[in-house]
Order: structure tokens, then sequence, then C-alpha cells
């Protein structure tokens, strides 16, 4: 079964020592492309927020259940969690996104 978290992302609802966590995912978990950065926060409430690295669009998933919690906890790669940037600034999640994914290797794209 295919799991794009930018499709899954939009149906969403309500790491013990990690609160915040980030990580670059795509539709094809073999290939070197991502096109969403998934940013876990786990302080005072759970929420996913979802960066697309190809069109800069956000999303939010307020509350998810643990079984969503736990399928985007463990899509794509993590990489380093870049500290204090708001979750609204998507114009630099995008970039940081896209800066994580060169560093990686990784191609950004759908």
């Amino acid at each position: 079964m295919d799991f794009d978290p930018w499709v899954t992302g939009q149906i969403g609802r309500g790491s013990a020592s990690k609160k915040k966590v980030a990580r670059l995912a795509g539709k094809d978990p073999d290939s070197r492309r991502v096109h969403v950065l998934i940013k876990l926060h786990d302080w005072s409430g759970r929420a996913i927020y979802l960066y697309n690295l190809v069109n800069e669009e956000m999303r939010h998933i307020p509350r998810p259940s643990d079984e969503v919690w736990d399928q985007f906890s463990t899509a794509g790669v993590e990489v380093p969690h870049p500290g204090k940037i708001q979750a609204d600034a998507t114009e630099k999640w995008v970039e940081f996104g896209r800066q994580e994914a060169k560093r990686l290797g990784l191609e950004v794209g759908e």
C-alpha cells in the first residue's frame, strides 16, 4: 500500500523523549525523491504539520489519532529539527526542507 504523506495529511484527526521531530518523505519510499517535510509536535498536545516542498503549501493535523501519528512518525527519513521556527512560517520550513533534501542527496519533486 502506497503512503503519500501529502494526500493522507488532508484527513487526519484527533517518541517519548523527542518533542519535536522533522522528517522528509515522498510518495515512493524506495526512491530518492521527496516532496513533503513533516513536522511532528508532541509538546503539550500532539500536532502534525506538513509542508509541501514543491508548491509551498502547509497543512495541519491537530490532535492526530495514534494510528495517524505512527504513520507519519515513521514516514521518510528523519532530519535534525531546526529549532524555533514558528509552525506558520511556511516559507522558512520549505526552505529548510529543501536544504536538508539537498544535504542528503535527495531530489525534491513528486
